[in-house]
């Protein structure tokens, strides 16, 4: 998996940011390419953690739900071309 502005060519999947992911990281969605040896959505975890900052406490993998399509789904899941990829965080906007 390539960050969108890879040179190879991007069959692109969606990331969508939801309540605190979305106003702490400031980011709502973006795309990122999908290579013909999809990654799982943990390795995309972690190249989204190594951006540092927000992006590494904010990612920690225990504190956040993914969905796949509208499905809850596992780290371990391969991204598919075209996929919705929700992220959503166990902890309230409110929480430090």
């Amino acid at each position: 998996m390539r960050l969108a502005g890879s040179h190879s060519a991007p069959r692109p999947a969606v990331l969508m940011y939801f309540g605190r992911l979305s106003e702490f990281l400031s980011m709502t969605s973006e795309q990122v390419a999908v290579t013909d040896a999809p990654d799982t959505l943990g390795q995309l975890l972690q190249r989204l953690r190594c951006r540092g900052g927000a992006w590494a406490y904010e990612l920690d993998e225990r504190q956040v739900l993914l969905t796949v399509d509208g499905r809850y789904a596992r780290p371990s899941e391969r991204i598919q071309p075209g996929a919705e990829i929700g992220l959503h965080s166990r902890r309230s906007i409110f929480e430090a």
